[in-house]
């Protein structure tokens, strides 16, 4: 049996893989324990992210216990539905759309508008 990591990182392009690996790399400088991780970009990044997060994530469920979606409200094709709507829209996805587990039961999302600041929240 495969030991499982923390968390899967899901975005939307190589620009924000970059980023958030950056970022977990420094783990130690942040002050946060260390956090066992993989970051993985959505091959049809803001709009593939947004409509398809929770089973392009479903294969991920045995190896992570969180999961991580970013991606930017700008260019996701339903920037009129503003951070909250689009981030209730992932979150209804991620909880109610997996058959093969319950991803929204253990995942956190994150839905990022470089515009519009971000916001973060864990499901139960």
């Amino acid at each position: 049996m495969a030991v499982k990591k923390d968390l899967v990182v899901l975005t939307a392009d190589k620009d924000a893989h970059l980023g958030i690996a950056a970022l977990m790399n420094r783990q130690g400088d942040l002050g946060v324990r260390p956090i066992a991780f993989e970051c993985v970009a959505h091959p049809k990044h803001d709009s593939g992210v947004l409509v398809s997060a929770h089973h392009f994530l479903r294969p991920f469920l045995r190896y992570f216990d969180y999961s991580l979606v970013v991606f930017d409200l700008e260019g996701c094709g339903q920037e009129d539905l503003g951070r909250e709507g689009v981030e209730r829209r992932i979150k209804e996805n991620l909880a109610v759309k997996s058959t093969a587990g319950s991803i929204g039961a253990r995942s956190l999302q994150l839905s990022l508008s470089w515009n519009a600041g971000f916001g973060m929240s864990r499901c139960a």
